[in-house]
């Protein structure tokens, strides 16, 4: 969070106004590699992670401290030098051979939920789910979730999702619902004690889909996809909304597929949910080439209708990436893994970052492990809480064969300290309408260009960043023009050069437009070296038509350092 305290400049001419800021005040981004202690070979440490604010939680489902395979989780804390440090190791209080303890976990403020599918407590591969709070610095065990129509097969666990006081699981193998469809319990913590509320199952006899592949939860709505594993011939993949209503029921709401799929897709085998939005996952989609994946982005409206909003891709789809293979959403950022993707060789794993801006979801970074190798399986999982954004490598050897490890990378959003109009009239607005994508805007009218070429309407944005070594650096604009046709320029100040350096040029949209702009590789140049400052300047020119009276607007104007 950003605070602004804006000392108001007026300098009234056709070409000139400025408004100031105090420097944006953040803390370091950092970046680490997460290996815990005692790790092994084989014990898939990061085959699942979660993220929230201060806290991760890694999966270490083959871990066999307990017995072949037993499993574990393992907690992280940030300490106040920003460092993360493992803090506990979390295993079941009667934890045995095979449980596959920290397959599907989550963690939201001091409380962890990890699932063991594989637990016999039910007859072989019934499952149960563990629930861990941290009381006076520890994490206690606190509850043991079985459900009481658990049985064999069921694979009670195999999909896990926690937010406050609601927790999620999934049993995709759940044989007692009226269509062998799968099952999806959720609980709440009332009073502090977990209980069950609900059981959700298929109703549609007609689907050989199973209910519960996987969940996510946020506030009062939870998604469950519904993926067949039987039946590949069918046209698989639903996700099913669920809303609690004010009598306390959960409800289902929306039934969500994409507008084109095939049945080769495997749509819905992942899934995340924040607010109004859902992303879900095809990692063998093949609209480019085979097998290179996507992600769909389904959002609801203010009726309470949902509608497919976005279908990403990788910029570059390469056969066999799976990109889409996990997801993640909080707040305007989306995080997709691609677990064969191009990191630092070409199939150790990838995660891209988008950013949702002016309607569209432009790619604001691709992050990968510095140190990665092929088939490290980075990205095989991730989660994002908005600032951090955490990505599993279950294959990662750095502790012995397939051991695997986690990354951690941050997400700081830098927002403009200072403005000047260096061409055009000021209408209206300032640096607080400008901050943020509410449709309140920072408004310039055109005046004519003073050189041929020259832009009608150019505003520079400047900033502090909070670190001088940025691993990437991203500029985010979401801005309109009422005149048309117009083109739209964004230039960078290079401070080595002292001279700006074009970025982007397209053409200018009446409606909001997000461009993101992204320096991957060295983004030292375009920062003060002494104070971190940043200058983008965004520019409207008019193609040599003259418009009678015509403005360009500004919704959103901002940096994210990543690290």
């Amino acid at each position: 969070m950003y605070e602004n305290h804006r000392l108001p400049r007026m300098l009234t001419v056709c070409a000139a106004l400025a408004g100031l800021a105090s420097p944006a005040i953040a803390q370091p981004a950092q970046v680490q590699k997460l290996l815990p202690k005692g790790g092994a070979s084989e014990d898939l440490f990061g085959f699942n992670v979660s993220v929230d604010g201060d806290l991760a939680l890694v999966g270490a489902p083959w871990d066999d401290d307990g017995g072949s395979r037993a499993g574990s989780a393992y907690i992280f804390e940030r300490r106040q030098d920003a460092t993360w440090t493992e803090a506990a190791k979390l295993v079941a209080h009667d934890g045995a051979r095979g449980d596959v303890f920290g397959s599907y976990l989550g963690v939201s403020g001091e409380t962890a939920l990890v699932g063991a599918f594989a637990d016999d407590v039910n007859g072989p591969f019934s499952g149960s789910a563990y629930i861990f709070e941290r009381i006076d610095g520890e994490w206690i065990e606190v509850a043991n979730l079985v459900p009481e129509d658990g049985g064999s097969g069921h694979e009670f666990g195999s999909a896990a999702a926690i937010d406050g006081d609601v927790i999620v699981l999934g049993a995709h193998h759940h044989m007692d619902s009226p269509t062998h469809g799968g099952a999806t319990y959720i609980y709440e913590r009332i009073e502090g004690e977990w209980g069950l509320t609900a059981i959700r199952e298929v109703v549609d006899i007609a689907t050989p889909e199973k209910h519960g592949f996987a969940v996510s939860v946020s506030g009062r709505t939870i998604v469950s996809a519904a993926y067949s594993v039987s039946d590949p011939s069918y046209d698989t993949g639903s996700l099913y909304i669920y809303d609690k209503n004010d009598a306390g029921t959960w409800v289902e709401s929306a039934k969500l597929r994409p507008e084109v799929r095939d049945i080769q897709d495997r749509f819905a085998i992942v899934c995340g949910i924040h607010g109004d939005v859902v992303v879900a996952g095809a990692p063998y989609d093949s609209d480019v080439v085979e097998g290179s994946g996507a992600a769909y982005v389904f959002e609801r409206d203010k009726l309470g209708d949902w509608r497919q909003a976005a279908k990403l891709k990788a910029p570059v789809p390469v056969v066999g990436d799976q990109f889409g293979y996990a997801v993640s959403v909080h707040g305007d950022l989306y995080a997709v893994g691609s677990r064969r993707g191009p990191g630092r060789t070409p199939h150790s794993g990838a995660v891209y970052l988008y950013e949702r801006a002016g309607g569209n979801w432009p790619l604001l970074a691709k992050v990968s492990a510095d140190d990665g190798e092929d088939e490290d399986l980075f990205g095989r999982s991730v989660f994002t809480d908005g600032h951090m954004v955490i990505a599993g490598a279950m294959h990662d050897d750095d502790l012995g064969i397939n051991a695997g490890a986690a990354y951690l990378f941050s997400r700081e959003v830098v927002p403009a300290t200072e403005f000047e109009v260096t061409q055009g009239r000021f209408g209206r607005g300032g640096l607080e309408e400008a901050e943020f994508s509410d449709d309140r805007y920072l408004e310039v009218f055109a005046c004519p260009p003073l050189e041929v070429a020259s832009a009608s309407v150019e505003v520079v944005f400047t900033s502090i960043l909070p670190t001088q070594t940025p691993g990437q650096l991203a500029l985010t604009a979401e801005v309109s023009s009422s005149g048309d046709p117009a083109l739209l320029r964004i230039e960078l100040y290079n401070y080595d050069t002292g001279e700006w350096q074009l970025f982007d040029e397209r053409d200018a949209r009446q409606g909001d437009a997000g461009v993101i702009v992204t320096i991957s590789d060295d983004p030292t140049p375009f920062m003060d070296d002494g104070t971190g400052e940043v200058k983008a300047r965004i520019g409207f020119h008019d193609r040599g038509v003259t418009f009678p009276s015509w403005l360009g607007r500004f919704d959103m104007v901002h940096w994210t350092v990543i690290q």
